[in-house]
């Protein structure tokens, strides 16, 4: 665990994966499948570095999250049949947070009917027998993303201008 940050829920999750089903993992970021959701596929996006928000990523952790999520966007509705996803992350900013805020990005599926997807759909969690299977095959899509080092130019470069002015 990062032991600047003892009070982050994130930092102590990740120092201690037991018990929970990880779609991807590398040297930037933990894709963790949420169970116990009102969605059929919630995956959590969360870098190992302790940041609070994108700015405070290094541009090439904030480039593999954005890339690895581009990845799950393809593979999550062929995986659960949902019409599509919505990808969010909430502002450090917000009182309900607490005070060790640790940047993470959510990726939920929502289905025809669903209408807007502001937070979570109303659509069960399936059970906990059709969970790992689900994982099993976002691992597969996932299996042939490129090594760690794999440049982003264009991306990485908007990061760093961001990064640089503060923005």
């Amino acid at each position: 665990m990062n032991p600047l940050h003892p009070d982050c829920h994130f930092c102590k999750l990740l120092d201690d994966l037991t018990g929970v089903s990880i779609v991807y993992h590398d040297a930037h970021l933990v894709v963790i499948f949420e169970q116990n959701e009102a969605t059929d596929c919630h995956a959590v996006l969360v870098p190992r570095a302790h940041a609070a928000s994108l700015l405070d990523l290094p541009p090439e952790t904030a480039t593999r999250i954005m890339y690895v999520a581009s990845l799950l966007e393809k593979a999550v509705p062929e995986v659960v049949g949902s019409t599509g996803l919505a990808l969010w992350q909430s502002d450090p900013e917000m009182p309900e947070v607490g005070v060790d805020f640790h940047f993470h990005i959510h990726l939920v599926s929502h289905h025809e009917g669903d209408g807007r997807v502001v937070w979570l759909p109303t659509r069960e969690s399936p059970p906990p027998e059709e969970v790992e299977p689900m994982v099993v095959r976002l691992r597969d899509h996932l299996r042939d993303t490129p090594p760690e080092g794999l440049r982003l130019s264009v991306v990485r470069r908007i990061l760093e201008q961001r990064h640089i002015q503060g923005l």
